[in-house]
Protein backbone atom coordinates (compact mmCIF):
# COMPACT_ATOMS: atom_id res chain seq x y z
CA UNK A 1 0.00 0.00 0.00
CA UNK A 2 0.90 3.52 -1.21
CA UNK A 3 0.09 5.09 2.66
CA UNK A 4 3.02 3.22 4.33
CA UNK A 5 5.90 4.61 2.29
CA UNK A 6 5.49 8.29 2.88
CA UNK A 7 3.81 10.60 4.42
CA UNK A 8 -0.01 11.23 3.64
CA UNK A 9 -0.93 14.92 3.72
CA UNK A 10 -5.07 15.76 3.57
CA UNK A 11 -6.82 17.45 0.93
CA UNK A 12 -7.59 20.42 3.67
CA UNK A 13 -3.62 21.52 4.43
CA UNK A 14 -2.80 21.31 0.51
CA UNK A 15 -5.91 23.82 -0.64
CA UNK A 16 -4.54 26.33 2.54
CA UNK A 17 -0.45 25.50 1.21
CA UNK A 18 -1.99 26.65 -2.36
CA UNK A 19 -4.46 29.51 -1.32
CA UNK A 20 -7.38 26.96 -2.61
CA UNK A 21 -5.28 26.18 -6.06
CA UNK A 22 -4.92 29.97 -6.50
CA UNK A 23 -4.08 30.15 -10.57
CA UNK A 24 -1.48 32.42 -9.40
CA UNK A 25 0.58 29.40 -7.73
CA UNK A 26 1.18 27.48 -10.81
CA UNK A 27 5.08 27.56 -11.26
CA UNK A 28 4.53 24.36 -14.15
CA UNK A 29 2.11 22.74 -16.06
CA UNK A 30 2.61 19.00 -17.59
CA UNK A 31 0.26 16.12 -19.23
CA UNK A 32 -0.75 15.21 -15.91
CA UNK A 33 -1.60 18.20 -14.61
CA UNK A 34 -0.47 21.51 -12.51
CA UNK A 35 2.27 21.77 -10.11
CA UNK A 36 1.51 24.88 -7.77
CA UNK A 37 3.82 26.68 -5.17
CA UNK A 38 2.82 25.71 -1.52
CA UNK A 39 3.53 26.74 2.17
CA UNK A 40 3.17 23.92 4.95
CA UNK A 41 4.02 23.79 8.10
CA UNK A 42 6.31 21.73 10.11
CA UNK A 43 5.69 19.99 13.85
CA UNK A 44 8.07 23.24 15.38
CA UNK A 45 5.35 25.61 13.46
CA UNK A 46 7.94 26.76 10.88
CA UNK A 47 6.79 27.10 7.51
CA UNK A 48 8.50 25.64 4.62
CA UNK A 49 8.29 25.95 1.03
CA UNK A 50 6.73 22.45 -1.30
CA UNK A 51 5.88 21.81 -5.32
CA UNK A 52 2.59 20.87 -5.04
CA UNK A 53 1.64 18.46 -8.43
CA UNK A 54 -1.92 18.36 -8.72
CA UNK A 55 -2.87 15.14 -11.22
CA UNK A 56 -5.95 15.18 -13.79
CA UNK A 57 -7.52 12.49 -14.70
CA UNK A 58 -4.98 11.08 -17.59
CA UNK A 59 -2.06 11.22 -14.95
CA UNK A 60 -4.16 8.92 -12.43
CA UNK A 61 -2.41 5.70 -14.02
CA UNK A 62 1.34 6.89 -13.14
CA UNK A 63 0.26 8.85 -9.64
CA UNK A 64 1.25 5.54 -7.46
CA UNK A 65 3.94 4.16 -10.03
CA UNK A 66 5.09 7.80 -9.07
CA UNK A 67 5.16 7.43 -5.34
CA UNK A 68 6.35 3.81 -4.87
CA UNK A 69 9.41 4.77 -7.07
CA UNK A 70 10.17 8.33 -5.57
CA UNK A 71 9.75 7.51 -2.31
CA UNK A 72 12.45 4.83 -2.09
CA UNK A 73 14.92 8.04 -3.75
CA UNK A 74 17.23 10.12 -1.94
CA UNK A 75 19.77 11.42 -3.93
CA UNK A 76 21.43 15.12 -4.18
CA UNK A 77 20.82 15.36 -7.92
CA UNK A 78 16.80 13.88 -7.46
CA UNK A 79 14.35 15.81 -6.27
CA UNK A 80 12.74 14.01 -2.93
CA UNK A 81 9.08 13.13 -3.15
CA UNK A 82 7.79 14.48 0.62
CA UNK A 83 3.99 12.86 0.68
CA UNK A 84 1.12 12.59 -1.26
CA UNK A 85 -2.52 13.05 -1.12
CA UNK A 86 -5.10 10.55 -2.39
CA UNK A 87 -8.35 11.90 -1.76
CA UNK A 88 -11.43 10.52 -3.71
CA UNK A 89 -11.32 12.48 -7.32
CA UNK A 90 -7.71 14.47 -5.65
CA UNK A 91 -4.77 12.69 -6.59
CA UNK A 92 -1.91 15.33 -5.51
CA UNK A 93 1.86 14.47 -5.19
CA UNK A 94 4.42 16.59 -2.66
CA UNK A 95 7.56 17.82 -3.72
CA UNK A 96 10.98 19.66 -2.26
CA UNK A 97 10.71 22.85 -3.94
CA UNK A 98 13.65 23.57 -6.16
CA UNK A 99 14.18 27.69 -6.06
CA UNK A 100 16.37 27.96 -8.38
CA UNK A 101 13.63 27.55 -10.63
CA UNK A 102 13.34 24.68 -13.66
CA UNK A 103 16.01 24.38 -16.04
CA UNK A 104 13.90 24.59 -19.08
CA UNK A 105 13.61 27.75 -17.84
CA UNK A 106 17.16 28.28 -17.46
CA UNK A 107 17.84 26.96 -21.28
CA UNK A 108 15.14 28.69 -22.21
CA UNK A 109 16.15 32.39 -21.45
CA UNK A 110 19.70 31.65 -22.71
CA UNK A 111 21.25 32.56 -19.11
CA UNK A 112 23.38 29.24 -19.03
CA UNK A 113 26.99 28.96 -20.23
CA UNK A 114 28.29 26.14 -22.04
CA UNK A 115 30.42 25.41 -19.28
CA UNK A 116 27.37 25.29 -16.74
CA UNK A 117 25.29 23.13 -19.46
CA UNK A 118 28.04 20.65 -19.33
CA UNK A 119 28.25 20.71 -15.51
CA UNK A 120 24.55 19.93 -15.36
CA UNK A 121 24.87 17.27 -17.81
CA UNK A 122 27.63 15.62 -15.74
CA UNK A 123 24.98 16.16 -12.92
CA UNK A 124 22.14 14.44 -14.69
CA UNK A 125 24.36 11.83 -16.42
CA UNK A 126 24.93 10.91 -12.34
CA UNK A 127 21.22 11.09 -11.32
CA UNK A 128 20.71 9.16 -13.82
CA UNK A 129 23.05 6.71 -13.29
CA UNK A 130 21.55 6.30 -9.49
CA UNK A 131 18.25 5.63 -10.63
CA UNK A 132 19.56 2.57 -12.54
CA UNK A 133 21.69 1.24 -10.00
CA UNK A 134 20.93 2.70 -6.56
CA UNK A 135 23.80 3.91 -5.96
Amino acid sequence: MIEELCHQFSLTDLRKATDNFDLNRVIGRGLFGEVYKGCLRNNDASDYTVAIKRFNDQGWGAFNKEIELLCQLRHPRCVSLIGFCNHENEKILVYEYMSNGSLDEHLQNGELSWKKRLEICIGVAHGLHYLHTGY
